[in-house]
């Protein structure tokens, strides 16, 4: 979970990191691609984790996992069908 956390933030810096006023196109899409995609491995790690109290309604982990669906749909991303 840490390692897929650090390389999306390390997308996340290096297409944002720049001196021009807009980002490279490029360096964004790549990192929204990695950040969706480590979105969904960490998600199905933490109910592995976490295992069936992952899916009730007194822990968070369910509403996260919900919300992750929610703005992977809304923002161009397919869901992959891991979680």
């Amino acid at each position: 979970m840490a390692e897929h956390t650090a390389a999306s933030s390390i997308a996340a810096e290096h297409a944002f990191h720049t001196d021009h006023a807009v980002p490279s196109l490029l360096a964004a899409a790549m990192a929204k691609s990695r950040t969706s995609e480590a979105a969904a491995l960490v998600a199905a790690i933490a109910h592995a984790l976490h295992g069936a109290i992952g899916v009730t309604e007194e822990y968070d982990l369910q509403l996260l996992t919900r919300r992750l669906h929610e703005w992977r749909v809304a923002h161009g991303s397919k869901p992959t069908g891991i979680c």
